[in-house]
């Protein structure tokens, strides 16, 4: 329904309050100004007007506001970011007392920038801007967007007003902005109870606080996941083994228009040779021997929904050229029935191998690298996104309790610090097999993490290592063993360096090693 109703703080006044029946059934308490004249023409929807007492005054404190009633988060900020309001409804969900004094905070950047930039560089203030993002709250990221008009020639405190339209229960307050946002929009009724137990199962209790992060460089992955989340645009998926490729191919497919259909999980790695086509595509009954019924292909299942196809890396030459087939034209072939059938597939793709290397090597066909290769995400390392480290060990910390029962409650400082030093070849895998194994071992609150030193200095010793720090964390070692931990003077590990005594001093503090351990 189209609501009549006024926006903004308003002065001591008398108001009639009006009690509405929409087309839902839902009655909603609308404050109309005395002198607004209404009528049924300003609005269609209404299907009784209940007026209740008259000229009721309301002191000045306690009048509220539009953006007080608002279902949704609403912020005010100014021109530098700075939120100087946040209705009860923002409370609910965010603090605004540490993290989230500026909006560019609370929000992940969308396609145009962050909030600031995206409304002050929007050519007509006349009009609303409406944008898909995410929110930070205390509940983890939530989805949705952003809607914000330019108020600036009117306060200069308030430049800005930003509602926030939540995806999972987005409330809408009038109809053109609905109509704006139905394609958007998620329906509950689509989804059976088959589908939602498939996706349960492969994505297991997978939501948007799984993604950890304070880090501005996955920030921009997180991004990227959210550009591309609502088409139908192929995703190529790279990066190290351990980094979490599956769990943004989870936030791809939870964010996109396609979440209440199948995804269909298929690890090309873990497949036989001979029955990929098989497993991919279906057979007919009869096709070849043990065929004794018509299987239907991964392709088929996931129709209207989402295929997640990891380890295409190791997917063998000849099946290539049908997977190529079914991604250019939409059509997948049966073994044994030449007749094509046209698919709709949203296709994630992912590998922890060099396809550009294994193109030039001519193990992997280059037309379907390049069909792949729309939209490239390229999933960073742990070692790229170093502040991550102990949020995500806290994150494990109490993953790992609720696991095991235990009730373990911090990692201690000099434990935290060596973490934080070590550059995990094994990534966010690594780390959390590390934090369980610490939670498994604790006697006490302190997880135990005194094998931290051993395990690192084996991983160095057997881990080819490119970074520089771990060339030279390696080597100062080396040297404290070959002197026995003698750090300054004559025959000592800083004369063998060719550094001063002070130098190596200022080293072993930097790297968190302790000579003492090299001493007979």
């Amino acid at each position: 329904m189209t609501s009549v109703i006024q926006r903004g703080s308003i002065k001591n006044v008398h108001v009639s309050l009006f009690l509405i029946e929409n087309s839902d059934s839902k009655n909603v308490l609308y404050i109309i100004h005395d002198n607004y004249k209404l009528t049924t023409k300003a609005i269609p929807a209404v299907q009784e007007v209940k007026k209740v007492p008259e000229a009721i005054e309301i002191p000045k404190e306690n009048f509220p506001s539009y953006d007080d009633l608002a279902p949704n988060p609403v912020f005010y900020f100014n021109k530098l970011g700075y939120i100087t309001f946040s209705n009860p409804k923002a409370l609910e969900l965010n603090d605004p007392s540490e993290h989230h004094k500026n909006v560019n905070s609370l929000f992940l950047d969308c396609d145009l920038g962050d909030m600031t930039t995206t409304i002050q560089n929007y050519p007509s203030k006349e009009k609303e801007v409406i944008v898909r993002t995410v929110m930070k709250s205390m509940r983890g990221f939530i989805p949705g967007y952003a809607r914000m008009s330019d108020f600036s020639e009117l306060d200069k405190t308030k430049s800005y007003r930003l509602e926030y339209l939540i995806s999972e229960d987005m409330q809408l307050v009038d109809k053109p902005l609905e109509e704006a946002m139905e394609r958007l929009e998620r329906s509950n009724k689509k989804a059976t109870e088959v589908i939602e137990l498939h996706n349960e199962t492969y994505t297991g209790d997978f939501d948007l606080s799984n993604i950890i992060t304070v880090s501005p460089n996955y920030k921009k992955v997180i991004n990227q996941i959210i550009q591309v989340a609502d088409t139908t645009t192929t995703v190529l998926i790279t990066g190290e083994t351990g980094t979490g490729k599956e769990l943004l191919a989870n936030l791809l497919f939870r964010m996109s228009d396609r979440q209440d259909n199948l995804m269909v999980k298929v690890n090309c790695a873990a497949l036989p040779k001979e029955l990929i086509e098989s497993i991919l595509f279906g057979h007919e009954k009869g096709s070849f021997t043990g065929a004794d019924r018509l299987q239907i292909g991964k392709f088929e299942l996931a129709h209207g929904g989402t295929l997640f196809l990891d380890e295409i890396g190791e997917l063998p030459l000849d099946l290539q050229a049908k997977l190529l087939r079914a991604l250019q034209e939409g059509e997948i072939e049966r073994i044994g029935n030449p007749k094509a059938i046209s698919v709709d597939v949203r296709v994630i793709i992912a590998t922890n191998r060099n396809l550009e290397k294994m193109v030039a090597e001519g193990t992997f066909r280059s037309d379907l690298y390049y069909r792949i290769c729309v939209f490239p995400i390229y999933n960073l390392p742990l070692r790229e996104r170093k502040e991550d480290i102990i949020p995500l060990a806290n994150y494990f910390l109490n993953k790992s309790n609720k696991r095991s029962g235990r009730t373990v409650q911090f990692i201690r400082k000099k434990d935290s610090q060596m973490l934080q030093q070590y550059n995990f070849p094994g990534n966010v895998r690594e780390l959390e097999n590390i934090i369980e194994r610490s939670v498994v071992s604790s006697k006490t609150e302190a997880a135990n993490l005194e094998f931290l030193k051993e395990y690192f200095d084996n991983k160095i010793e057997t881990e080819h290592s490119y970074n520089l720090d771990d060339l030279v964390i390696n080597h100062i070692k080396q040297v404290l063993k070959l002197k026995k931990g003698k750090v300054t003077g004559h025959n000592s590990a800083s004369e063998l360096l060719g550094i001063p005594g002070k130098t190596l001093a200022s080293k072993l503090k930097k790297y968190n090693i302790n000579p003492n351990q090299y001493r007979l």
